[in-house]
């Protein structure tokens, strides 16, 4: 398998390259097949199958919302090699990738997306709890999951032309919302990337050298993760518009990973803590620095409500990616663009407090749910930091490698 594998690989233009899954076993490192040489960077997964010794299966799992169905996005075909799945719901199309993907050979134009509703009922057994959104799929991940792993290998194996499935559409053809619609809660990590802190800390934010010794000082045997709400009305889709409100003259990006929860977790110590992470998704943090600070209230000090949950302040998506295909969530390299010029661009392993302990932090304090969303820090490169902030006519591209990116226009809100 490894060696007719790496002569497949070597012969593909593949920029980025982690592991194999093969059907005998899993390979994770690309010394072990003699690839370390080669060019590949970052993360790809293969999948090789040996009941069809030469399908590479180029796709990822993934979820995303859009009105009035859900989606599992296709697989493209590559070379003379197969693939395309995607599937949708009755609430919202929301893609959900059920394989492995070579993430720079995914194209939006290759997507075919397939009612899921119409597969569910093709496939003749009752294997998913809701066909109607993501959030309700996640109140049974686990058996859901599986159960779209299996309507996928059915559309794969079945034989009948697209045409047949019912109607087809492309994800240009659709409105993409946030693949979590309603979630109880967001909670996000505030100065969590050491860059970030320090380029905060050159900003001004510190008021005298013992808050900002004290804000350099990451040490774990003293400082717990701080985190805060933001109200999940401020979410919208990877491609709706950003509103600047009027009230601020100095609003700013962040791009971040997040994380959805998948059961129930209460009190989970940070070795278990993955087990409840269900998927990942790209959002920004989008925030109104000059609302955040309150002289009026100056013993307060920081107004995260008012400088954190704008109307759009939480684009989210366009995917939701299942944690099985994610890998090392380190690995991920978050990177923003304002008008085609990068600002941030850093790999979601600088984190100061991990996912493991901010999952582990965060249900010490409350119950996690289904569908709750943690999104896990912005690492350096905010606007703040060189005092330039999003003006109406901006564009901003966040992007989480492999979990989607985002376009946002940027508009100064009527009023």
């Amino acid at each position: 398998h490894g060696t007719v594998a790496k002569s497949l690989l070597e012969n593909f233009d593949i920029d980025e390259y982690v592991g194999m899954d093969i059907s005998s076993g899993q390979i994770n490192n690309a010394k072990e097949l003699g690839l370390d040489k080669a060019k590949f960077h970052h993360s790809a997964i293969l999948d090789f199958s040996t009941e069809q010794k030469f399908d590479l299966v180029f796709t990822t799992g993934v979820l995303m919302h859009v009105p009035t169905k859900l989606v599992i996005p296709s697989l493209q075909k590559l070379s003379s090699f197969s693939n395309r799945y995607v599937m949708n719901m009755d609430d919202g199309y929301q893609p959900v990738r059920t394989q492995r993907l070579a993430r720079h050979c995914f194209n939006h134009n290759y997507e075919e997306i397939y009612n899921l509703s119409f597969i569910v009922k093709a496939y003749g057994k009752n294997i998913l709890s809701t066909t109607a959104s993501i959030q309700e799929m996640l109140t049974e991940w686990e058996s859901n999951f599986d159960g779209l792993r299996y309507i996928t290998e059915f559309v794969r194996n079945d034989g009948r032309d697209v045409a047949d499935w019912g109607e087809i559409k492309k994800l240009s053809d659709l409105k993409v919302l946030p693949p979590i619609l309603r979630p109880l809660k967001m909670i996000y990590a505030a100065a969590n990337y050491g860059g970030h802190i320090r380029e905060m800390l050159n900003a001004g934010t510190a008021q005298n050298n013992d808050e900002r010794d004290n804000m350099l000082d990451r040490d774990k045997t003293r400082v717990r993760p701080y985190s805060f709400l933001k109200s999940p009305s401020s979410l919208v889709g990877a491609f709706d518009d950003i509103i600047l409100p009027p009230e601020s003259n100095k609003v700013d990006w962040e791009v971040e990973l997040a994380l959805a929860i998948g059961k129930i977790a209460k009190r989970i110590p940070a070795e278990k803590a993955l087990e409840y992470v269900a998927g990942y998704m790209t959002t920004n943090d989008v925030t109104a620095r000059d609302a955040q600070s309150r002289p009026d209230w100056p013993t307060l000090r920081t107004d995260w409500f008012t400088g954190k949950s704008h109307d759009t302040f939480a684009p989210m998506g366009p995917y939701f990616v299942p944690a099985e295909f994610v890998g090392d969530y380190r690995n991920i390299q978050l990177s923003l663009k304002v008008n085609g010029q990068i600002k941030q661009n850093d790999p979601a392993g600088e984190m100061v407090f991990s996912i493991e302990e901010q999952i582990e932090h965060a249900s010490s304090q409350i119950s996690l749910y289904p569908g709750d969303i943690i999104s896990t820090g912005t690492p350096e490169g905010v606007g703040h930091g060189k005092g330039t902030y999003l003006k109406d006519g901006d564009i901003v591209e966040a992007n989480a490698e492999g979990l989607g990116s985002q376009i946002c226009n940027v508009s100064a809100e009527d009023v």
